[in-house]
């Protein structure tokens, strides 16, 4: 204890060198705690379409102005594309590029707490961050969306610095940034509308004393950043906006004062679950006052924004304001955990208030002790609140590991694909080993060899043999080199039908839609077989 006093007045936080130290050690541990299980949870869901599409780019196939859902651009599937085109066709490459950016995203927190608190808030604010579940379970996938909380903090970042130095070039800078962001995502647009009505304050412009024509730069910067986009709903005559409005399944149908109360009291409840590592649900939101995490959460958040309106110190709680204003009344779906990616920069906006409390209560309590004991203390509790998020989410994740809720079973089958298959060889897959979004042939396709694939269909009728179209389709790719990957029952009717050179299998639980399984009951167990086979 004395030691580490000792250290703490020793050690220089104002100097340059500090920040490229805690820098680097921020980004090295961040990124190391979120590579375990980055490839096996989540389960792949429609990430896939996305990374296919990149995948495509990087053939020269298509160049096309968005990503698969026409309101989202296609900056993340050049970006994974240059990627391909740098280090090659690699299914595990768009989940680590994502997780870099993820934990970037921890040492920008830093910097962004910093200049809008003080040194010890981002020191706070990115050791929060950095150990935060919810954070590394969204970026464990490699949706576009999912690198919206690097380009948002980063955007956000420039815009303080603008505003603190009172620099045009800058606020260019953020526009251009800003138009990055809404690439990842249309919901961003709710975030440009609070940025853009914080610029105009007229706070903000006497605070900066940016020119005018600055801002018609950054008008400028933003429509470049944003060009494909604005290009392709000219042609398409608004192709986004549509889209957007038939996306029933985030869309609020019956708006009203009801409806948006409902939801603000949904979305208050992912949020301080997703500051307080809540992985379990307590079907209302006073179930959660029983945990003493979300109390502290709560607590600390509260006495932030107190805090920061006090100070005037108000940009994070724009941000956090502005969502719970205009989200509640369009979007009905709040949850976890798969549509939090929707809230992050919320989350991450509340994690540096959450931050700022928590550092304004510890300076009031080193009045009362020591300032270095009351530092100690307070890195002590950092540390173990961040323990306790990280045992969590491996806990988490260590207990779907084995199931169809990870992608273990679709990565060691094409582990044990490649293995069997040589460049030329023709892959059957059995449709009945159609797993959720059916991965399979995306990542075969994308595993460096030059596969024909083809999934062989069920039987049209009841009357028909259920093994005959693997037999025929055997029987139609006679002489070249095959490989089948086949459903248990498949096996078992065609083992005696085709010659069979090495055999092997791999198997999992079964937990999607399995919801009447009870806790005394044991999941049911898929296997699926690889054969290699005589032709």
């Amino acid at each position: 204890m004395i030691k580490l006093q000792r250290f703490f007045k020793k050690l220089d936080f104002e100097s340059k060198r500090f920040d490229l130290f805690y820098d680097t050690v921020l980004f090295i541990i961040a990124f190391a705690v979120r590579i375990p299980w980055l490839w096996e949870v989540p389960r792949y869901i429609d990430e896939l379409k996305e990374v296919n599409l990149a995948h495509q780019i990087y053939l020269g196939k298509v160049f096309p102005f968005h990503n698969m859902a026409p309101e989202i651009g296609a900056l993340h599937n050049y970006i994974l594309a240059g990627i391909f085109k740098i280090f090659g066709s690699n299914l595990y490459l768009p989940r680590l590029y994502v997780a870099l950016t993820s934990a970037l995203t921890v040492t920008l927190v830093y910097h962004l707490g910093k200049r809008l608190y003080n040194q010890w808030t981002g020191i706070i604010a990115s050791c929060l961050l950095l150990t935060n579940g919810m954070h590394i379970l969204v970026t464990h996938m490699a949706w576009s969306n999912c690198t919206t909380p690097f380009f948002f903090v980063l955007a956000m970042l420039i815009t303080v610095m603008a505003e603190e130095n009172r620099n045009g070039k800058l606020f260019i800078v953020g526009g251009f940034l800003w138009a990055l962001t809404l690439q990842t995502h249309s919901s961003v647009i709710i975030y440009l509308l609070v940025v853009g009505a914080y610029i105009l304050t007229p706070h903000f412009r006497r605070q900066t004393a940016i020119n005018s024509k600055y801002y018609l730069w950054a008008g400028l910067a933003f429509a470049v950043g944003y060009a494909n986009m604005l290009y392709y709903n000219v042609i398409s005559r608004g192709g986004s906006v549509g889209w957007i409005f038939v996306k029933d399944y985030t869309l609020e149908k019956h708006v009203g004062i009801p409806s948006f109360v409902h939801n603000s009291g949904q979305m208050l409840i992912q949020l301080m679950r997703s500051l307080s590592a809540g992985y379990h649900s307590y079907g209302s939101f006073w179930g959660y006052f029983q945990q003493p995490l979300f109390l502290i959460c709560l607590f600390m958040l509260g006495l932030g924004a107190g805090v920061s309106i006090k100070k005037r110190q108000l940009l994070p709680l724009w941000f956090i304001l502005g969502g719970f204003l205009l989200i509640p009344w369009i979007n009905h779906r709040y949850g976890f955990f798969i549509v939090t990616r929707y809230i992050m920069p919320i989350i991450i906006c509340s994690i540096l208030v959450l931050a700022y409390g928590l550092q304004r209560f510890f300076e009031y309590i080193s009045v009362k002790v020591n300032k270095s004991i009351a530092i100690t203390l307070l890195m002590a509790l950092v540390i173990i609140f961040g323990a306790v998020h990280l045992t969590l989410f491996y806990s988490y994740c260590s207990n779907l590991a084995n199931t169809d809720m990870s992608n273990r079973l679709s990565l060691r089958l094409v582990r044990i694909t490649e293995k069997m298959a040589r460049p030329d060889s023709v892959i059957l897959i059995d449709e009945k080993t159609r797993m959720q979004n059916d991965p399979l042939p995306v990542l075969l396709a994308m595993s460096k060899q030059n596969y024909l694939i083809r999934r062989v269909l069920a039987p049209a009728s009841k009357g028909q043999d259920k093994g005959e179209p693997m037999i025929h389709a055997v029987k139609k790719y006679q002489g070249q080199r095959m490989v089948v990957i086949m459903s248990s029952p498949t096996f078992q009717r065609l083992k005696k039908r085709i010659l069979i050179q090495k055999i092997e299998y791999v198997s999992q639980r079964v937990l999607l839609n399995q919801s009447k399984i009870s806790v005394k009951t044991q999941p049911p167990v898929t296997r699926i077989y690889v054969a290699k086979v005589h032709s």
